[in-house]
């Protein structure tokens, strides 16, 4: 991975995470999802897999203590 790809996918992981915290400051009843695209392939895809969402949700459940309850 190149710097700014490496940087591109620390603020997804970070904003993410605010996003989750917000939502749950908002009655907390809502499903986030994020849908992989692997035939609209690019070289600076960041989630091109689902295997790929589920470790992003993973190190954001790890790093910011986000409860992956309704986070697909």
């Amino acid at each position: 991975m190149t710097v700014g790809i490496q940087e591109m996918y620390r603020r997804l992981k970070t904003n993410m995470a605010v996003l989750c915290r917000h939502e749950r400051t908002k009655e907390g009843d809502l499903f986030i999802g994020i849908e992989s695209k692997p035939n609209e392939g690019h070289a600076a895809m960041l989630l091109p897999t689902v295997a790929s969402v589920i470790v992003m949700w993973r190190k954001i459940q790890e790093k910011f203590g986000i409860d992956l309850h309704k986070k697909v």
